[in-house]
């Protein structure tokens, strides 16, 4: 994704700039990745999952996931487990996260019809 944090910053800020003409996009409240990135300072808490109780992942992928953790863990950061809650997610990507354990191709497919109809 990215070579450096610096440039990885650029990249979420691009992907989080609002566009009237996208439906999923919403001004920031936030500070740019870009600034965070240049002040940067160790999380005391973080809130993680290994699937968002959404799609299923592969034993490998768990398992690494699971040694980040713990390694956060051990140096300090206290760790959360989560849960999705979609409550406060948009109409359009609540209809698309009720669809994705069934194929991706067909949930989108379903979507399009219904934003259409």
């Amino acid at each position: 994704m990215a070579r450096t944090i610096a440039d990885l910053a650029l990249m979420l800020d691009a992907m989080t700039g609002f566009h009237a003409a996208d439906l999923i996009s919403r001004e920031k409240k936030h500070m740019s990745f870009q600034n965070a990135a240049a002040r940067p300072n160790w999380a005391a808490r973080v809130a993680n999952s290994e699937d968002l109780d959404l799609l299923p992942v592969a034993g490998d992928i768990r398992s690494g996931f699971g040694r980040a953790i713990d390694r956060l863990r051990c140096a300090g950061c206290a760790m959360t487990e989560a849960t999705l809650d979609p409550s406060g997610v948009p109409g359009v990507i609540r209809a698309l996260l009720l669809r994705l354990p069934c194929d991706l191709g067909q949930a989108l497919a379903a979507i399009a019809r219904e934003l259409h109809a």
